[in-house]
């Protein structure tokens, strides 16, 4: 069963629930194991760039 969460919900002129929604600010969709290793190596790619960059601020005060 697939989640709902991430269909948005469009919302009529004169509905009465639109004005207690909180809507998402983008809409995710579902990750398939076709995507999940380039998922996973963009992670890992962005947590060698900070730790490099926080390498060279450590250097840099010494």
């Amino acid at each position: 069963m697939q989640s709902l969460e991430s269909v948005p919900r469009f919302i009529e002129p004169g509905d009465d629930q639109g004005e207690c929604l909180t809507l998402p600010l983008y809409v995710s969709r579902q990750m398939d194991e076709a995507t999940r290793p380039a998922r996973e190596a963009r992670k890992q790619l962005f947590a060698a760039a900070v730790l490099q960059q926080k390498r060279e601020e450590a250097l840099k005060k010494g």
